[in-house]
């Protein structure tokens, strides 16, 4: 799919290689459009305005996902599931689904979002902490709180050396925190 300006939104094409056979798939807002492919489905994601869509490229339907400002591959090369961060809401778009699937609800903002390595629970960063929930609806959800924070700003894990990391405030130091997965 190619994104293109048109005179009342961007136009979400689908070209042949020889970009000789061109049709239109459906009209998305103006923005900062990013694209992510999961599934059968697209996902144009506008980080600038914390809005985003899902786009169906055989019927064209176009689904708002405005409380969404954050989307996260599962995967680095972007298969699987994506992660949906909200401010209040953290909801995952797996391969066979239509729309977003809630995890959670949450009273506080939400700061940042990240999957575990092994793809089993999600991270969630509020303002003031930090916690780790599993996404297997069975039964319950367990929750596990990871850290407390006057502050934090950002948060990401990193996959190789199996590291949470955030950046935030406790007391007097201010910096670049990390925590062993």
């Amino acid at each position: 799919p190619i994104v293109d300006n048109g005179v009342s939104g961007l136009v979400l094409e689908r070209r042949t290689s020889d970009g000789a056979n061109v049709k239109a798939i459906a009209t998305l807002p103006f923005g900062d459009q990013r694209f992510v492919s999961i599934g059968h489905v697209i996902v144009m994601a506008d980080p600038q305005r914390g809005s985003g869509v899902i786009v169906d490229p055989t019927t064209g339907e176009v689904t708002e996902l405005a409380p969404f400002t954050k989307a996260v591959p599962q995967q680095a090369d972007g298969s699987g599931a994506l992660l949906l961060c909200g401010e209040f809401e953290l909801a995952i778009l797996g391969e066979q689904d239509t729309l977003p699937q809630v995890v959670t609800r949450v009273s506080k903002p939400l700061v940042d979002c990240a999957w575990h390595p092994d793809g089993t629970y999600v991270f969630y960063a509020t303002t003031k902490d930090v916690t780790a929930i599993e996404i297997d609806p069975r039964d319950h959800r367990n929750t596990y709180h990871i850290a407390d924070f006057d502050s934090i700003d950002a948060m990401v894990v990193d996959s190789t050396t199996k590291t949470l990391r955030f950046l935030g405030v406790i007391g007097t130091q201010k910096g670049l925190f990390e925590r062993p997965l």
